[in-house]
């Protein structure tokens, strides 16, 4: 999509075609926390490090799900994020993200928010609903979390990636780490 199909998708959701994006949106059982909890069967145990392959494209768990990247995984800054995840060679979620845009994809469909404007966010739901705003900073005082993506790498060298706003709260997609 262009930026300016972005713009015009963005001012038609803003004009009353789809909902706002807002508190009660958040607060809701909104499209993003049931895409992601169509995925929480297969995800990793959040309380398990899988373990990076020596090319660092693959994460692997004890228990059985791999998180597969395009590019190897670093623990350093991460302009952009690819990466699926799977449980006995089934995809349960794919996440991509680049400046403005992230989408996820589980069983229950795609995801996808963008940034159009300054401040807008728009939020695209796997029905073909969406959902705006002009001002995304506004949704900061909600109390509850917009839809979005958290990385950390602790001084061990693991790399934990986290999605927020979900179901219950934060979900974990992936801890890895180099094999000692």
């Amino acid at each position: 999509m262009t930026i300016v199909g972005a713009l015009v998708t963005f001012a038609a959701a803003c004009s009353g075609g789809d909902a706002p994006a807002d508190c009660a949106w958040l607060a809701s059982d909104n499209c993003w926390k049931t895409t992601i909890a169509a995925a929480a069967s297969c995800l990793p145990p959040a309380n398990e490090t899988g373990t990076l392959d020596v090319s660092g494209k693959t994460c692997t768990y004890a228990s059985g799900e791999t998180v597969s990247f395009p590019l190897p995984l670093t623990a350093t800054s991460q302009p952009t994020w690819t990466f699926s995840v799977k449980k006995n060679d089934v995809t349960c979620l794919s996440y991509q993200s680049d400046v403005g845009t992230m989408s996820a994809t589980t069983g229950a469909g795609t995801f996808s928010e963008t940034s159009p404007g300054v401040a807008g966010l728009l939020f695209q739901c796997p029905d073909g609903s969406g959902h705006a705003t002009d001002d995304g900073f506004a949704l900061s005082s909600c109390g509850t979390a917009t839809p979005g993506a958290t990385w950390r790498s602790p001084s061990d060298g693991r790399v934990i990636f986290d999605l927020v706003g979900t179901s219950s709260g934060t979900t974990q997609l992936f801890d890895c780490a180099r094999a000692p």
